[in-house]
């Protein structure tokens, strides 16, 4: 979708220079426009993070107008590159501005692919293990709550003008909103853009795909790749993101399944009992088999709250008509009848 914007105010408000007035107009469009404002996003981080060759301005407008051309057609931006604004070191900005003006979004993945690609320095980095979770409040002041047997990284530049953590299996999110320095979460090839406030990410090894889920606001969840499309998460919608293809929505879904952890509540719902194992496994830091394939394949539907590791077992293997065996951290369950 077009913008109302002309370059030089965009080239202004990227490089921070823009007047009160002129910051507010852009941020209430892009409030309602995000896949917009998540382009402009971009251009911020293709220029805060820049490549280390030379920047060609007139030989970036040629191959832009070309991108633009092949993805759309006969329309193409009218500006050439005498028309834009050259003062340094934001001339990079105003091409990319130009283009985002006469084409929208269709410029993500050539802004995407200016993007520094190299691999973030990790100075901090926060480990849950087996049977434990943890909150953690981070520099911006938004806080992060890490489920059992997970990890989360972020570089020593965090804030500075962009905020990316990677995650290693499941965290909820409550962000400091700053629609000026991003917040996105990498798991597993994928990205989670904050549009909003709450969500929860999962991202398990065991998983085919990584799930979304946003308890308020929105989320933007995509692939980490230049041409990836996005899908725009509301309020009680459920995402998933498999290795490849496009994100999948669910709405209306029960956010409580997906959040009751950060309260201490584990959810089992609508699984098989060996799709269930490895959460009981990092709930109660417990190695589990299943010696019967036919209990494995057994449906479950439970809730778990303070109940103690004997206290679950009974009560699972009530339910499903087994028995279980313990030696030291070893589980073993199996049906009471051959």
């Amino acid at each position: 979708m077009p913008d109302p914007f002309e370059p030089e105010l965009i080239d202004r408000y990227l490089a921070d220079d823009a007047s009160a007035a002129e910051v507010a107009r852009i941020d209430a469009y892009r409030a309602a426009h995000p896949e917009w404002g998540a382009t402009l996003d971009a251009l911020r981080d293709a220029v805060a993070h820049p490549t280390s060759r030379d920047w060609d301005d007139a030989a970036a407008w040629s191959r832009l107008q070309s991108r633009i051309g092949a993805e759309n057609g006969s329309r193409r931006p009218t500006l050439s590159s005498s028309e834009l604004p050259t003062h340094k070191p934001f001339a990079r900005w105003a091409i990319a501005a130009a283009a985002l003006i006469a084409v929208g979004t269709a410029t993500w993945g050539f802004v995407r692919s200016h993007a520094s690609t190299a691999e973030p320095t990790f100075a901090n980095e926060i480990v849950t293990p087996n049977g434990a979770r943890q909150t953690i409040t981070l520099g911006d002041g938004s806080r992060v709550t890490l489920n059992a047997g997970s990890r989360l990284r972020w570089a020593t530049d965090f804030a500075a003008r962009t905020r990316d953590v990677y995650l290693d299996g499941e965290a909820f999110f409550v962000v400091t909103h700053d629609p000026t320095r991003p917040f996105r979460v990498h798991a597993r090839g994928a990205v989670a853009h904050d549009l909003g406030t709450r969500f929860t990410v999962r991202a398990y090894d065991e998983l085919a795909q990584i799930e979304v889920v946003v308890a308020e606001g929105s989320v933007s969840l995509r692939h980490d790749r230049a041409d990836a499309d996005s899908a725009i998460l509301a309020t009680g919608q459920l995402g998933r993101l498999g290795a490849s293809g496009s994100p999948s929505v669910e709405s209306n879904v029960a956010v409580d399944r997906w959040t009751a952890w950060t309260s201490g509540s584990l959810v089992l719902e609508g699984m098989t009992l060996a799709e269930a194992l490895p959460q009981l496994e990092r709930w109660y830091d417990a190695q589990i088999t299943i010696a019967d394939p036919r209990l494995a394949a057994r449906r479950v539907s439970a809730r778990f709250h303070d109940e103690t590791l004997p206290q679950m077992l009974d009560a699972l293997t009530l339910a499903l008509g087994a028995k279980w065996q313990q030696s030291g951290r070893s589980i073993t369950l199996s049906s009471s009848t051959p």
